[in-house]
C-alpha cells in the first residue's frame, strides 16, 4: 500500500509557473462529502491534503456525516446544489469556489489530481 501512495504523491511535484505556483491549480476549491470510516473518503482527504502541500492556495472542505446519514445528506446536498448526477458512493467530490461541479468519487478525484500536477 506503501508503495501505492508514493507512487500517487509522486504525481504532486508538478510544474511551478515563475511564481512558484502551478498555474492549473490556482484557486482551485474542492468540496469532498463522506462518511466517518469510508476507506475511500479517507483515501481522498489524503489525497487533497498532499495537493495542499504543494499548492497551498488550493482550499479543500472537508464534510464527514455519520454512515447512517449518507445517503440523506448526499441527496440533500446534490438537491441544494441544483445537481442531477447519479454518483451514490461515498465520497462525493465536488470542484468549485462558489460553484459547484461534480468531479465524481475517489477515484476520479485521483485521476483530475494526477492530470492537474503531470510531472
Amino acid at each position: 500500500k506503501q508503495q501505492q501512495m508514493d507512487k500517487l504523491w509522486s504525481w504532486f511535484s508538478g510544474r511551478t509557473s515563475d511564481s512558484g505556483q502551478n498555474p492549473d491549480m490556482t484557486n482551485k476549491c474542492y468540496v469532498i462529502h463522506g462518511y466517518k470510516g469510508c476507506y475511500y473518503f479517507n483515501k481522498a482527504i489524503r489525497t487533497a491534503e498532499e495537493v495542499k502541500k504543494t499548492n497551498p492556495h488550493v482550499r479543500v472542505e472537508i464534510i464527514e456525516v455519520a454512515y447512517p446519514e449518507w445517503q440523506t445528506h448526499l441527496q440533500t446536498t446534490k438537491q441544494t446544489a441544483g445537481i442531477d448526477h447519479a454518483h451514490r458512493t461515498s465520497p462525493f467530490v465536488m470542484e468549485g469556489c462558489g460553484s459547484s461541479q461534480v468531479v465524481g468519487g475517489c477515484s476520479d478525484f485521483v485521476k483530475l489530481v494526477r492530470n492537474r500536477h503531470k510531472p
